[in-house]
């Protein structure tokens, strides 16, 4: 990463280095290598606590933010349609009586009733981030703070509504984390931007 690039990005949250606010980290990596690393803000505003390259960030359900980035960049490359009915990429959708699109689930459609897609089963974050290890043949250390909590205490999916509307899992979790590994590794374009 060139020094222009750098400084672009240091531009964006330029904003998090003035006075005390809330902040964040990025961390780039390019073919393996952290290319950029920088952090901005404070994790504690009160105690006047800056974020560092060790701070631990409880996600929660921020995951859906990322959820709906990989969806708009699917729909940039030309491979979901947003406006089409969630059917055409999940045909197991068929209770429904209405049109439900893409747009309207990432715009946190609220319809006539929430439904959420899932197994139905709780995992907690240390049993994903060695499912994904196993996945991707990661060998490393993963080192956790035992002194932190796991994100919310509950991370389990109520999917009794999609399962009363017919819909049923097809893919277990590890095999679609599987799939999506293998997918990023087949199609270097998208795992260069």
């Amino acid at each position: 990463m060139n020094e222009q690039m750098r400084s672009r990005i240091d531009s964006i949250f330029h904003l998090w280095t003035q006075g005390i606010c809330p902040g964040g980290q990025v961390l780039i990596r390019k073919g393996g290598e952290t290319v950029y690393e920088r952090c901005f803000g404070y994790a504690d505003i009160e105690n006047r606590v800056p974020i560092t390259s060790d701070t631990v960030f409880h996600v929660a359900s921020v995951s859906k933010q990322f959820t709906v980035m990989g969806v708009m960049l699917l729909s940039r490359d030309g491979l979901v349609d947003l406006d089409s009915d969630i059917r055409t990429y999940i045909p197991e959708y068929v209770g429904f009586p209405d049109t439900v699109t893409a747009r309207d689930l990432m715009n946190n459609y609220s319809g006539n009733e929430t439904v959420n897609a899932g197994t139905g089963k709780e995992l907690t974050i240390k049993e994903l981030t060695e499912l994904v290890a196993k996945v991707v043949g990661y060998n490393g250390e993963i080192k956790w703070d035992t002194t932190k909590p796991n994100g919310t205490p509950r991370k389990l999916l109520d999917v009794s509504k999609a399962t009363n509307l017919g819909w049923t899992y097809k893919t277990e979790l590890e095999d679609g984390i599987r799939l999506a590994y293998e997918d990023f590794l087949n199609n270097p374009m998208r795992a260069e931007r």
